[in-house]
């Protein structure tokens, strides 16, 4: 610019139409120098010039629907079911942005009250040609809401249901999934409230009687999914389970149906995941089993039964044999209770199952009885081949004796936490095993003399610590079956 202007200062400029250019060259100039030299005034300036638009300006920058359909969705993402549903209803552009989230809050999983109104979307739904395709996982609610009349119960449904009509359903339903061609999970579910229909079935005064025992809808729900004109690609199966104090209303209770749904899944060697979860009474712990048939996972928590037939565990490993066992690589055992000998022989023999494949191992909140002892659990883990980590925590022994015809109890926490990774887990474990079975060996050799220590309760060993914290001793006239 100072070069334009001297080029043209020197140059005989006689018309005013010169002069003038040369003017507002010299204006421009000043005026750049100026904002340079105070950049807040610029700031100010652009700032003025925003808020001084228009008002039409303005409203079309601020407007929602001119952001990207990418950034539409995301913001979408973030909000819950109802929103959805009312963003959907606004225009097409926000029902387009929405749908995926639509999907994943309403289609995915859909979960359905065993009702004639709930039957029927059900099978809108399954046969939708755009939503059909996205169902993943086909709950059904097998909870049994009832009212007497009487000294009958009799259930509430919206219309008159035979099992005639209900296999009709889900036969479609099965049958209009199978076209889509992918897996689906199956499952059942008691008294979830978010079950679609179930507010309406318990809010109709009228009663019809049609009983619904789980493990007949388990029954029949697997049979329709292995006909051979359906043929259901299942991915697995889900299921969400009350336990109470007393037999289910009608059929078998929690724990002895899950343990015959855990023999019917050990004989499905298709499957790529299974899921149970039990609500067991508040004096109980929830009983929870998630297996992984595709990455060969198995997380076990709550198992306080490792035999008969009441046993989760049992029905899945021991009742028949499973070949997908023996190539188990991830195992997590939390909150569980091995309490007798059979159990032990048990929890052996799911350890020697898996010990060729076993990666990964994790125990916490585990309590033994003195049949077995932790020191030589470790020294079986200590001869997994291909182990890679391990952790442990809050591994407990229950040591029972009657000493002066007094029952006396000892509960020793061996290890607060211990973890390793690497090449020397097997030297590690082998080394814990020696700690622990000193601990072990000096409970064993207590003597009748000694009845204090029989009433005890240690913190156990960290690794990370490096120490042992010693054990708090209790009264002689202590109650043993309460400890701290």
């Amino acid at each position: 610019m100072d070069r334009l202007t001297e080029t043209m200062a020197s140059t005989d400029l006689s018309s005013d139409h010169n002069e003038t250019s040369l003017r507002c060259i010299r204006a421009q100039r000043a005026t750049a120098n100026e904002l340079l030299a105070d950049s807040s005034t610029l700031a100010h300036r652009q700032h003025a010039s925003y808020t001084n638009q228009s008002p039409d300006i303005c409203q079309r920058n601020a407007n929602m629907l001119d952001l990207a359909v990418e950034v539409l969705e995301h913001v979408v993402s973030l909000v819950g079911p109802q929103e959805v549903i009312a963003l959907r209803s606004t225009c097409k552009k926000l029902e387009g942005a929405a749908t995926d989230s639509f999907i994943d809050h309403f289609v995915r999983c859909r979960r359905h009250a065993i009702t004639v109104r709930s039957l029927k979307a059900l099978l809108e739904v399954t046969a939708h040609p755009c939503f059909g395709k996205f169902v993943d996982k086909l709950i059904l609610d097998t909870t049994f809401p009832f009212r007497e009349i009487g000294e009958e119960l009799l259930v509430v449904v919206d219309e008159r249901l035979t099992y005639d009509d209900f296999y009709s359903f889900v036969y479609k339903a099965l049958s209009a999934l199978k076209v889509h061609g992918k897996p689906t999970i199956l499952g059942l579910t008691d008294r979830n409230p978010a079950s679609f229909g179930m507010k309406e079935l318990l809010s109709r005064p009228t009663a019809h009687h049609f009983p619904q025992e789980r493990d007949a809808v388990f029954s029949m729900l697997r049979h329709i999914a292995e006909r051979d004109e359906v043929s259901l690609k299942i991915g697995g199966f889900d299921l969400e389970l009350v336990g109470t104090q007393r037999p289910h209303l009608m059929g078998l209770d929690a724990l002895a149906f899950a343990s015959g749904v855990g023999q019917y899944v050990a004989r499905v060697s298709t499957l790529t995941s299974f899921s149970m979860k039990v609500a067991m009474p508040p004096d109980s712990s929830d009983v929870g089993v998630v297996c992984d048939f595709k990455r060969e996972t198995l997380v076990m928590s709550g198992i306080n039964m490792w035999h008969g037939p009441r046993s989760i565990f049992f029905g899945l490993f021991c009742q028949t044999y499973w070949p997908w066992a023996l190539r188990l690589k991830d195992m997590t055992l939390v909150e569980c209770h091995i309490g007798g000998f059979y159990d032990s022989i048990v929890f052996d023999f799911c350890l020697h199952m898996c010990f060729a494949t076993l990666e990964t191992i994790k125990l916490s909140s585990i309590a033994i009885k003195s049949e077995l002892r932790w020191s030589v659990v470790l020294q079986w883990l200590a001869r997994a081949r291909r182990l890679k980590r391990f952790e442990l925590s809050t591994l407990t022994r229950n040591i029972d004796r009657i000493i002066n015809s007094e029952p006396r109890r000892a509960s020793i926490q061996h290890i607060d936490e211990w973890c390793g990774s690497g090449d020397e887990i097997s030297a590690e474990l082998l080394d814990l095993s020696a700690i622990v079975q000193a601990d072990e060996d000096a409970w064993e050799s207590i003597g009748l003399g000694e009845p204090r220590k029989w009433v005890v309760y240690t913190n156990g060993r960290n690794k990370h610590l490096g120490k042992v914290p010693e054990p708090m001793l209790f009264s002689a006239n202590a109650d043993p079956d309460v400890l701290p």
